[in-house]
């Protein structure tokens, strides 16, 4: 992928949430393993959550890490009191995100609360060149 290094991937309803994979979309999940997606961003759930790379559930090395960005606004989602084994990072707090990357080498996405706009939170995807 010398032309497009990254696949990211964007939906409403997140394929994992909280402690939940939803049945539906975890459907085509194969579909997002096969074509290489790198990050699958997903809203909805109103709050920030990051997961392993992972596929049915499981951690993966070279599957896609979700990561849901719902806490831009609205009335924040709490978090089941288990925390599911594939989920890395949860924060119940407005903020937002950015995503840097550098060529094909690394992505870098960000979250920051708002109270403080400090940087609450971050992960690194790498690739071998």
């Amino acid at each position: 992928r010398s032309v497009t290094p990254w696949v990211i991937f964007m939906g409403h309803r997140p394929m994992y949430t909280g402690a939940t994979i939803d049945p539906y979309f975890q459907k085509f999940e194969d579909v997002l393993v096969k074509n290489g997606v790198d990050l699958c961003l997903w809203g909805h759930v109103h709050n920030a959550q990051v997961t392993c790379p992972v596929v049915d559930g499981k951690c993966t090395d070279g599957a896609p890490v979700h990561a849901v960005i719902g806490n831009a606004g609205q009335s924040l989602s709490e978090f089941p009191k288990e925390k599911a084994p594939w989920s890395i990072y949860q924060a119940m707090e407005f903020g937002f995100s950015t995503i840097e990357v550098n060529g094909g080498q690394w992505l870098r996405m960000n979250f920051y609360g708002d109270k403080d706009n400090k940087l609450h939170y971050s992960f690194n995807i790498t690739k071998k060149i």
